[in-house]
């Protein structure tokens, strides 16, 4: 998942999944994992990259891990071919996995210099990978005073609290942005009810 943050500066995101639903997954040398990149010429291109987040050791049933680096230098306009070699150990611990799946993704950049919103859109996922969800909140409430028919702020402000572990703020938040959405359509989207539902069960699941 490669973003842009400001005109030069690039993120990518590898996303763990774990399809195993009763035992985590042993994320042995993720620590040596590193994007490829290739240009369409075929050309590897190795643009240094920093890893922003510690390497996870595990993910857990069911769940996702996630390893996020910056770009220390920009790329040309054009497209990009992203792809990860994961080390032949790496899924050696669980035994009902029997082999591991990279899905690659394109890196496309037009040149376009991108709009303040998405560059603040970027700024943001960055700061999620390091954990600065606090200051993330405080973003996101002062620009919904300034917007607050946005839609895409409040999707943000909802996965950040549940981030945090507020899921009854982020119920909260998620039915709020429901009701905007119906004043648009006249129906409530599938996904919304379906992220009521699990965050209701993370709020019975966290209740003592």
């Amino acid at each position: 998942h490669p973003g842009q943050r400001g005109s030069a500066l690039l993120y990518v995101k590898v996303i763990f999944t774990n399809p195993l639903v009763d035992s985590p997954f042993d994320l042995i040398g993720a620590e040596r994992l590193r994007p490829l990149f290739r240009d369409q010429q075929g050309t590897d291109i190795d643009p240094g990259l920093e890893l922003i987040t510690p390497a996870p050791r595990s993910v857990s049933p069911n769940g996702v891990s996630v390893l996020t680096w910056l770009l220390a230098e920009a790329l040309s306009p054009g497209e990009y071919d992203i792809d990860m070699e994961p080390p032949a150990d790496l899924g050696k611990s669980a035994q009902d996995i029997d082999r591991v799946r990279v899905k690659p993704a394109l890196l496309r950049l037009t040149g376009e210099p991108p709009s303040a919103a998405e560059i603040a859109y970027y700024a943001r996922q960055i700061m999620a990978a390091r954990g600065e969800d606090e200051r993330i909140l405080e973003l996101l409430r002062t620009e919904l005073e300034q917007s607050p028919e946005s839609l895409s702020l409040r999707l943000e402000l909802v996965d950040t609290l549940e981030r945090t572990g507020d899921f009854q703020g982020a119920r909260e938040e998620l039915i709020n942005l429901g009701m905007l959405a119906q004043e648009r359509q006249p129906h409530l989207p599938a996904w919304i009810i379906t992220r009521d539902r699990m965050l209701q069960e993370r709020i019975r699941g966290s209740s003592p």
